[in-house]
């Protein structure tokens, strides 16, 4: 989360967050495992909106154009179960609003293809770190 994608982010946590931790064998450990994982090595996890059968139009109906107080391009979505490198494709997917997905199809680039803009970590999450 450091580099600005779209939007600009002011008031992150950390620019570093957990959604996924991954064995020696190149498998994604399940959902529980990896919260074991975060709270064990005391990391920050992405901020857990919904855990519970997938259903794509109530998925699509849980984006919020202002999360924490800020403007929100979307989200990512992954199995709750382990699976293997291979099936990453098939086991992870990301909800962009609409805004922004046209953003790109107008042709204003992929944010790793401009200069890099910071975004900037919450003053308070900031003094604890």
């Amino acid at each position: 989360m450091f580099a600005k994608h779209t939007i600009q982010y002011n008031y992150l946590s950390t620019y570093f967050y957990v959604f996924s931790i991954w064995n020696e064998k190149n498998e994604c450990l399940d959902w529980d495992l990896t919260w074991e994982w975060i709270k064990l090595l005391e990391l920050d996890p992405v901020p857990v909106i919904y855990i519970g059968e997938w259903g794509e139009d109530f998925i699509k109906k849980l984006y919020q154009p202002i999360f924490r107080g800020e403007r929100c391009e979307g989200y990512v979505v992954r199995l709750a179960e382990s699976f293997p490198y291979g099936e990453y494709r098939h086991s992870v997917a990301k909800f962009v609003a609409e805004e922004f997905g046209n953003q790109l199809k107008e042709g204003s680039g992929h944010w790793r293809h401009k200069k890099i803009i910071q975004n900037r970590l919450d003053p308070i999450a900031d003094m604890k770190g």
